[in-house]
């Protein structure tokens, strides 16, 4: 899968047993409708490991999660730890649901506002990308 290089990705870290992380999918109708009329793609990012395929999928189904969608591997949540946690131990815990903006490659919003309070996220959106 490749992503979109030429428009701004919303990345959405969770897992199907973060019960806060399923809790803002109550928001997403309003925040998909939002993130399609600014031409910004959803990317989820799931940590629930290779073992919870099938609750993964069975999850993305259930709560109708449009985007993209990556199942985290070792490698990738390394990255994702370091990257966006800026954390560099093996040990050092990687807090979900975790909200990520990205333009033209590049990190702009590294722990972006939760979709749960939703005019504060539209409004932080839109003043960084400039819109």
């Amino acid at each position: 899968m490749k992503l979109p290089e030429n428009k701004p990705l919303f990345f959405d870290f969770w897992a199907t047993w973060c019960t806060p992380c399923v809790a803002a999918f109550g928001f997403n109708r309003d925040l998909d409708t939002f993130l399609i009329n600014k031409n910004i793609e959803r990317v989820y990012v799931s940590f629930d490991g290779i073992y919870s395929y099938a609750k993964w999928r069975e999850a993305i189904n259930k709560y109708a999660l449009g985007g993209y969608h990556i199942l985290a591997n070792d490698s990738l949540k390394d990255d994702i730890k370091h990257i966006i946690y800026h954390e560099k131990g093996k040990n050092d815990p990687m807090g979900i649901p975790r909200y990520v903006l990205v333009n033209k490659g590049k990190v702009v919003i590294d722990d972006a506002i939760s979709p749960t309070e939703l005019d504060l996220l539209k409004k932080q959106i839109v003043e960084v990308l400039n819109l």
